[in-house]
């Protein structure tokens, strides 16, 4: 136990391995690694007040089976936090290498996308809360890695969000002779759809407002 609590512990030297090994006397032994452990003095005072050898050596090897846990705890958790550092330098690089690639092809950077998209957002005409929803969606994307699925659906969630209409009203138009004339243009047949669309179309010219039910058509497929 105790040696392997000298490979755990980074701060013990290798060399004190030979000296445990080289240590013949039982009772030596004990006291030489309980006076060397991490503990009190208290702690060790404890140890090195028990007559009886056995219950001595069983109390010494409780405490070092506490100090090789902790030891193992603590080099585990300093491993992964090491693995997640490292990919995460490992993704940073690769990024900035694509980043270069891009700019040497005539590409456009992914950090230029986020600024397009920025600036596109200064010219929207929405509300504040919107436009708090917006900012909070587009650090979203610039904390995502770009080689992974979820950003281009972030990135085109974005793109919609720019491309809506936010009160943006256009003038609507109710000239039933012109509807018909641009339907019978455009779409050949369908003359039942056709009037039923005129007909939507006289409705709302006659309420002068868009408080209607929804247009809906269906088609069937005999």
């Amino acid at each position: 136990m105790a040696l392997q609590i000298i490979q755990e512990n980074p701060n013990i030297p290798s060399e004190a391995s030979f000296a445990i090994k080289n240590i013949q006397s039982h009772s030596f032994l004990i006291n030489f690694v309980s006076s060397n452990m991490n503990l009190s003095v208290k702690e060790k005072q404890e140890i090195l007040s028990i007559a009886d050898l056995q219950e001595r050596a069983i109390l010494c090897l409780k405490f070092m089976n506490v100090e090789y846990q902790k030891l193992a705890l603590k080099n585990d958790i300093q491993s992964r936090v090491r693995t997640d550092l490292d990919q995460q330098q490992r993704e940073y690089y690769l990024n900035q290498q694509m980043k270069t690639i891009q700019e040497e092809l005539g590409g456009v950077s992914y950090e230029e996308e986020v600024e397009e998209m920025r600036l596109r957002s200064k010219t929207k005409k929405w509300e504040a809360s919107v436009a708090k929803q917006f900012d909070k969606e587009l650090s979203k994307l610039q904390r995502m890695n770009p080689q992974v699925a979820e950003y281009s659906v972030q990135r085109n969630y974005l793109d919609l969000f720019l491309d809506l209409p936010w009160n943006e009203f256009s003038k609507d138009s109710f000239d039933l002779k012109k509807a018909q004339k641009v339907l019978n243009r455009d779409h050949y047949g369908l003359e039942d759809v056709k009037k039923r669309i005129i007909e939507y179309l006289a409705v709302l010219k006659l309420r002068n407002d868009m408080k209607s039910p929804i247009l809906c058509l269906l088609a069937l497929r005999g």
